[in-house]
């Protein structure tokens, strides 16, 4: 039976993963710890790994995960820099990640930036005591600032063009293959 040891287990993840364990037939262990050095115990002898887009896996930890048998590393995050994926493949795992659309986690972000610069939270929070005043709720515009972007990925490119269309100014700024 294919063998999977789970870290940073939320507990909205749970009813999921016993799913998986049980329409699959596979075993998951399940960890709300992140995986450390400390706790590579629990992947003895098991196929799979799979962690949040939090915590790094560096070189260190890969080599120690494949001295323990694992031959896979999952991460259940759309980004995988985290991982250092040469690392992983040269100690023989194999990385996955999971695939969201790109325009729903850019619209997501644009709600956020908006949400932000429109004071929602102080406006939500007087709502729900019934209080309307207006005083410290004034606002920014979008079209009126200059947004900065780290990452023009596909998430990145699909935050710029929705920018672009809110008439905003915006910087790319690509870290990881040093253009802008």
């Amino acid at each position: 039976m294919t063998r999977i040891e789970a870290f940073d287990v939320r507990s909205d993840e749970v009813t999921h993963f016993e799913a998986c364990q049980r329409d699959l037939s596979v075993s998951i262990g399940l960890h709300e710890e992140s995986l450390t050095l400390d706790n590579l115990g629990e992947c003895r002898g098991a196929d799979a790994v799979s962690v949040l887009g939090i915590y790094p896996v560096d070189h260190v930890l890969s080599e120690a995960l494949a001295e323990r048998g694992v031959k896979f590393l999952s991460t259940r995050s759309i980004g995988y820099d985290n991982i250092d994926i040469a690392a992983a493949n040269a100690a023989g795992i194999r990385v996955s990640h999971i695939l969201y659309s790109p325009k729903s986690v850019a619209e997501y972000t644009l709600m956020m930036l908006l949400m932000t610069i429109r004071r929602m939270k102080l406006i939500l929070g007087r709502g729900g005591i019934q209080d309307y005043s207006l005083e410290g709720s004034d606002g920014r515009q979008l079209s009126e600032m200059t947004v900065g972007i780290i990452g023009v990925g596909r998430i990145g490119s699909t935050i710029a063009r929705l920018l672009q269309a809110a008439e905003t100014k915006h910087s790319r700024i690509e870290t990881v293959l040093g253009r802008s």
